[in-house]
């Protein structure tokens, strides 16, 4: 039961590597091979690409965590290069490269898996190199255990790594600062305030009271009762005689009154 157990853990390990197998600063020359290199320092995981001689090639792959990851650095990256976290826990790249290396730097606290391509083709393990000592994964893609998973097969206490904020892009250029004026704006003036008048305003003079007369105005004269006189007037005195016209006229109308008469 113990060995059927012993070669089942071993083959887990062989497919799936322990973190521990790949710490450790790993050094290579580029353009010495074609293929991958990954290792894990005191900063997070390295992962690298690289050509040898002159014909450019295509890099992609992908990394699929278990936990949240960050990208902390791209070392080479181009304007047409892509290399990009697609998901919290995922990160893509497609790159071209020719006799440099390329790659990017990232940080995740639990295990992850990787699976690498070069001109669109699952390349062999032959190609991949893990850790200082350059070891070769048995299969592609390959899984690398760490935190949760180390916790199976030893009893050391483990520290989990807690991821770091990335960092901040910096501008390609400093934002130049807006130019100071030549000259100070005029402030509008302030209105200047209405002088004092120099005399006191004349005011209207009140109306002078009418005066009263010197003397007192001496009253009208009631109006005097008529008074009967005394006397009567007299009757105007008859003519002594007659004008002759008259008495002519006179003897006429008598004469026709008798006349009247006798008839």
């Amino acid at each position: 039961m113990l060995l059927i157990l012993s070669e089942i853990i071993d083959d887990f390990r062989r497919i799936n590597m322990n973190v521990k197998e790949i710490k450790g600063r790993t050094d290579f020359s580029a353009g010495s091979f074609l293929g991958y290199v990954l290792w894990k320092h005191h900063d997070g995981f390295h992962l690298r690409w690289t050509t040898k001689g002159k014909k450019e090639h295509a890099f992609q792959g992908r990394i699929n965590c278990q936990s949240k990851v960050l990208i902390i650095k791209k070392i080479k990256s181009e304007f047409k290069d892509n290399i990009k976290r697609t998901g919290n826990q995922t990160i893509e790249w497609n790159t071209s490269l020719k006799g440099e290396i390329d790659g990017l730097d990232f940080l995740t606290p639990g295990s992850f898996e990787v699976e690498v391509l070069i001109n669109n083709k699952k390349i062999k393990p032959k190609s991949i190199f893990l850790g200082p000592q350059m070891i070769q994964p048995e299969s592609n893609p390959f899984t690398i255990t760490q935190a949760t998973i180390e916790k199976v097969f030893s009893s050391e206490p483990k520290l989990e790594l807690k991821p770091e904020p990335e960092p901040e892009l910096q501008p390609l250029y400093e934002p130049i600062p807006e130019p100071e004026p030549l000259y100070e704006p005029i402030s509008k003036p302030e209105p200047e305030p209405e002088p004092e008048p120099l005399y006191e305003p004349i005011s209207k003079p009140e109306p002078e009271p009418e005066p009263q007369p010197l003397y007192q105005a001496t009253p009208e004269p009631e109006p005097e009762l008529e008074t009967k006189s005394l006397y009567e007037s007299l009757p105007e005195p008859k003519p002594i005689f007659k004008p002759e016209s008259e008495e002519l006229e006179n003897k006429e109308n008598e004469n026709d009154s008798n006349d009247n008469e006798s008839y």
